[in-house]
């Protein structure tokens, strides 16, 4: 999912020299989100949680899990799209 990510954000930022570079050199690799969790014997730390990417710099681009993903008018396709949000996971203590 990262290199898709990585794939998007050039295909819509880069110029045409720059996305063939980026191939080898990109600046912007996608990275995974965190959360904090409490382990036992460790403390809190944070760990990465596979449910959130980010990739780019101003602007970026976010890719997330979402729940009941549907079209905002299906009358009018071209209208966007809805979802519900999925929060991160919580570390229950």
């Amino acid at each position: 999912m990262k290199l898709l990510l990585e794939v998007l954000y050039a295909a819509r930022e880069y110029e045409a020299v720059d996305k063939f570079d980026a191939l080898n050199r990109n600046p912007y690799r996608a990275h995974y989100g965190s959360v904090t969790v409490d382990l036992p014997g460790e403390g809190e730390v944070q760990i990465a949680y596979m449910g959130r990417i980010t990739c780019g710099h101003n602007p970026y681009l976010m890719a997330r899990l979402v729940d009941n993903l549907r079209v905002k008018d299906p009358a009018d396709p071209m209208a966007g799209l809805e979802w519900d949000e999925l929060p991160p996971p919580r570390d229950r203590r």
